[in-house]
């Protein structure tokens, strides 16, 4: 499910925040050259405390030679902040895991300060929906709830029950999901 999804608040609204992992991800997308062959990813591990993950998401195209790169590093740290995809992160926070991270076909530091923007996320883990418990009238409030609730209903049960109307719109659901209910 969705990262701080107002469906599965709905289902399980006693559930409480995922359980801190102890590492920490910035992600970033940076222009750069193509790096060795120019579709190679690379996966870097530095003992236990950090590891970067790097690969090409767009060829190079255009005067400049440069490619889109993504990259994601991660980091063991005791610091957490609430999950949030969107959070600027700080590359101050992480650059010192990887500050002798020189290589001839790659300077790690000066690529990731070449960032176009940085982003922070905790890694986090929640149990699975499928795993917890209903609530009563669950299955009676399937029938209202967007598309994203019945699939999961759906899974939980095994039923098809409404989530074969969820094809046609709200109103045709909920119309189909009434005559089901006899």
């Amino acid at each position: 499910m969705a990262i701080n999804s107002a469906i599965r608040k709905q289902f399980f609204p006693s559930e409480g925040e995922p359980r801190y992992s102890g590492v920490n991800m910035w992600r970033g997308v940076t222009r750069w050259k193509p790096m060795l062959s120019g579709a190679s990813m690379v996966r870097r591990l530095a003992v236990a405390r950090a590891k970067m993950v790097i690969y090409p998401i767009r060829q190079a195209s255009g005067a400049d030679g440069l490619q889109l790169i993504n990259w994601v590093a991660e980091i063991e740290t005791e610091t957490y902040r609430k999950r949030d995809w969107t959070r600027p992160g700080s590359i101050e926070d992480f650059i010192g895991a990887f500050a002798d991270w020189h290589f001839d076909w790659l300077d790690v530091p000066a690529f990731i300060r070449a960032a176009d923007s940085v982003l922070e996320f905790p890694m986090v883990d929640q149990d699975p929906a499928a795993a917890l418990e209903l609530r009563p009238g669950d299955l009676a409030r399937r029938c209202r709830a967007p598309d994203g609730a019945a699939r999961l209903q759906r899974r939980r049960t095994g039923d098809p029950g409404c989530a074969r109307a969820g094809l046609g719109g709200a109103r045709k659901r909920r119309s189909r999901c009434r005559a089901r209910r006899v």
